[in-house]
């Protein structure tokens, strides 16, 4: 009975890939600077220009539903000129993207040339070729993504095993895209109960990210609660109760660092999205401490779920 209710919330997984809550929708760049209404330029610093620094400053950002940029992030680019691309992205504002008429976040990258508006050929034909690439990815990933909705995992690992070769494609900087995509096919077969090779893409993601993400990224607390719970369909529950606390430990992290300072709507809703994934996976560690025989620890979860439920 467990185990069925493991697969049953594998299936609404499914509707999002992801164990969070409101996990971020992510567009290409082409899509996102059509909704793009304000974009100044940035600053160019004294100390840059002095140093004659120049070049293209990749940034992440995560839009609100409302179009306002809620958190940027330089990935790559000369470090004279990040904090410059950042505060100017902050800046930017978006019409609302909507999926079936509801506003919903999003993230994207954003390219941010030095001197400002200027891109030399070089990386005008370097910015071209990414870009035919991302729009590649994106393309397959949604076919990749609606056929494992629709229940098709033969045809879905066919199609998601093109998202992870075009993702290898990508450069350094685009890691969350080559997480995504391991991570999308390790759920695939997970539902076809191939669970050594659902583990094996679930640590292809993890070692993608290793570098990017901290112990306070819900991205990094759901791909340990992937391998908690392939390992948990597979019976290894000694393995499946450690991957279980990692994963919770990173998601009480998040929910007490995200948005440090903020209270406005939009934080406490993501805030509240990241209890309501630790609470599930709470739920699925103390069933594997229950089959475990180890009393102590299912208490301990128990205690937890207590707490958490409390917040929600």
């Amino acid at each position: 009975m467990r185990l069925l209710s493991i697969f049953c919330f594998l299936a609404l997984v499914f509707v999002g890939f992801s164990l969070t809550a409101n996990a971020q929708v992510r567009l290409s760049e082409d899509e996102a600077e059509k909704l793009v209404i304000q974009a100044p330029l940035p600053s160019y610093p004294p100390i840059a220009a002095a140093a004659h620094a120049s070049g293209l400053i990749k940034v992440e950002v995560l839009i609100s539903e409302q179009g306002l940029v809620v958190s940027a992030k330089a990935i790559s680019g000369h470090p004279l000129l990040q904090a410059a691309a950042v505060s100017a992205v902050k800046a930017r504002r978006y019409r609302p993207y909507t999926v079936g008429s509801k506003p919903v976040s999003f993230i994207t990258i954003v390219d941010v040339p030095f001197p400002p508006g200027v891109l030399t050929k070089e990386q005008k034909a370097d910015l071209e070729r990414q870009q035919q690439l991302a729009n590649s990815y994106f393309v397959e990933d949604k076919k990749c993504r609606a056929l494992a909705k629709e229940e098709k995992w033969k045809e879905a690992e066919t199609a998601c095993a093109v998202v992870v070769t075009i993702s290898e494609q990508l450069p350094s900087d685009r890691a969350l895209e080559k997480m995504e995509a391991n991570e999308t096919l390790g759920h695939v077969f997970l539902r076809q109960k191939r669970y050594q090779e659902a583990i094996a893409y679930y640590n292809r993601a993890l070692k993608v990210v290793s570098a990017r993400l901290t112990d306070s990224d819900a991205e990094l607390g759901r791909l340990w609660g992937d391998l908690a719970i392939a390992h948990h369909l597979k019976r290894d529950l000694d393995n499946a109760r450690v991957f279980y606390k990692k994963a919770e430990q990173i998601y009480q992290n998040a929910y007490a660092r995200f948005g440090e300072g903020e209270s406005d709507e939009w934080t406490e809703t993501t805030r509240k999205g990241y209890l309501k994934s630790l609470k599930t996976l709470l739920q699925y560690h103390l069933s594997a401490a229950q089959d475990a025989g180890a009393d102590s620890e299912a208490e301990q979860v128990s205690q937890l779920m207590k707490i958490v439920s409390s917040k929600l």
